[in-house]
């Protein structure tokens, strides 16, 4: 078992909290814990489309931040 939140292995004979974050668990309950160290592949592609998403709108945001600063395209 490891932690949704931060990947920690748990242990269910211990107190039912994540030793490094914190975040509660039970283990009569699936979904409050992992059963593989790292994000399932539906988190990866979200993490993937997310990334990329911003930083495509940052990449919008600076181009236009400097077309206006040198007077629009065409400008000097």
């Amino acid at each position: 078992m490891y932690c949704r939140k931060c990947y920690a292995k748990l242990d269910p004979n211990e107190v039912c909290l994540c030793p490094r974050c914190g975040r509660k668990f039970d283990p009569a309950r699936r979904r409050t814990y992992l059963d593989r160290p790292f994000p399932g592949k539906w988190a990866i592609v979200w993490y993937v489309i997310m990334t990329t998403a911003v930083s495509f709108f940052v990449a919008v945001a600076v181009a236009l931040f400097q077309i206006t600063r040198i007077g629009g395209p065409g400008g000097h």
